[in-house]
């Protein structure tokens, strides 16, 4: 929500070229899509600082994926506990991870 009782002026302090935006969109949506088609899969993903997660793709809206994690693998403090997402199973998390984020994405078996 906007506050637009101040009367103060915003600066910009950062401004996407617009040729930007429109990539940085487009890659949103090819990363949105490919997380839609393997929902349900268990998956290995690298994300660009370096982090390794290994899981179970439960959800993705335009922003997240929804990675179903064991809570045994490692400290996931910013995980929801379940049930937000079925199939619920006991020592399991929900880890949501930003979709600008995902650097490589494998199909484990």
């Amino acid at each position: 929500m906007v506050n637009t009782t101040h009367s103060a002026q915003a600066q910009t302090i950062l401004q996407l070229e617009p040729h930007v935006e429109k990539t940085l969109l487009k890659v949103r949506d090819h990363i949105h899509e490919i997380c839609k088609r393997f929902t349900g899969r268990y998956v290995r993903i690298r994300t660009v600082s370096g982090e390794i997660y290994e899981g179970t793709i439960v959800g993705v809206d335009r922003r997240h994926l929804y990675l179903q994690v064991s809570s045994m693998a490692g400290d996931y403090g910013r995980a929801f506990s379940p049930p937000f997402f079925p199939p619920y199973y006991p020592g399991n998390v929900i880890l949501p991870l930003v979709l600008f984020e995902l650097l490589a994405i494998s199909l484990l078996y």
